[in-house]
């Protein structure tokens, strides 16, 4: 094994195995689950190296890294700490883990800010409806209700428009999207995903502040260029805008249903400039919440 590179950015690397048995299970997961996160991905070339074809790691590998053996060294441990865990998946032979990334996500709008999340979470109590796994606020007076699994999604969908049907006296407005976990995002190093770089520049990758529209331009072969644009609210129709945007510009363009940035409008070409005083101009977006970004 490498030396700990794993023990770089862990949970907290100052914890042991002489923690509370109560505890002890919160901290391996903990551990796992920032091993498996998108920021740790994004520079373990050993454990990306580890993945099957499937994305699976065997937990023995994982079990062998110095701040989980800090923890403990109690295979069977390990394996109920992760089957705890939300944000990871044990497959079938109960020796393999990897990020899940099959949670669903229902997306409910026109629902203030100010609105307390028990109201929210009160929309989903019912014996009829699935129970969810997060409950938050998103941007633009919508909020994110995320699911264990698609059917979970759908069910509790069916439940909100056949059975609540109304929330604060006005039409319930939600719509479901397949979603990778919010913290995890599986990146294999041999397969390039050119939309996931479309979004990397200097400050990190995507956005992790809500409400902004991030306008970049991505290199494709040769010297043609791709611009795409991020974060326009749900509540806009992005295949209108690219309507809009390919007879303005005189361009081609298309709408792409990323699995963690949602739809990410894309055009030919440099249009940088041309999208940002669109958005401005049309009232899609305030100009400070407008950010380009170059190569």
């Amino acid at each position: 094994l490498p030396t700990d590179g794993h023990g770089i950015g862990d949970m907290d690397s100052n914890r042991s195995s002489g923690s509370p048995t109560s505890n002890l299970s919160a901290l391996i997961q903990h551990q796992m689950e920032y091993y498996f996160s998108r920021d740790n991905l994004q520079n373990d070339s050993y454990l990306l190296s580890q993945m099957d074809g499937d994305q699976y790691v065997l937990i023995q590998t994982v079990a062998g890294f110095n701040q989980i053996k800090k923890l403990t060294t109690d295979i069977n441990l390990i394996v109920e700490a992760i089957k705890d865990s939300p944000c990871l998946q044990i497959d079938n032979t109960g020796t393999k883990v990897r990020a899940n990334v099959k949670r669903s996500v229902i997306i409910l709008r026109e629902i203030p800010e100010s609105t307390s999340i028990e109201e929210v979470k009160n929309l989903f109590i019912s014996d009829r409806c699935p129970n969810f796994a997060t409950c938050e606020f998103a941007y633009n007076d919508s909020w994110y209700v995320s699911f264990d699994s698609e059917m979970d999604a759908h069910q509790a969908y069916r439940h909100l428009r056949e059975e609540v049907k109304e929330f604060l006296g006005k039409p319930i407005n939600a719509r479901i999207r397949k979603s990778l976990q919010k913290n995890v995002a599986i990146l294999n190093l041999d397969c390039k995903d050119p939309f996931l770089d479309a979004f990397k520049d200097n400050e990190g990758i995507g956005s992790s502040q809500e409400g902004f529209v991030h306008i970049r331009i991505q290199q494709r072969n040769g010297r043609k260029t791709v611009t795409t644009v991020q974060g326009i609210g749900d509540e806009y129709d992005k295949k209108k805008i690219v309507k809009v945007c390919k007879k303005e510009f005189a361009c081609n363009g298309t709408v792409v249903d990323h699995p963690e940035y949602g739809e990410v409008i894309q055009l030919q070409g440099d249009q940088r400039n041309n999208v940002f005083e669109f958005l401005e101009k049309t009232g899609i977006a305030k100009k400070e919440q407008l950010k380009v970004h170059g190569f």
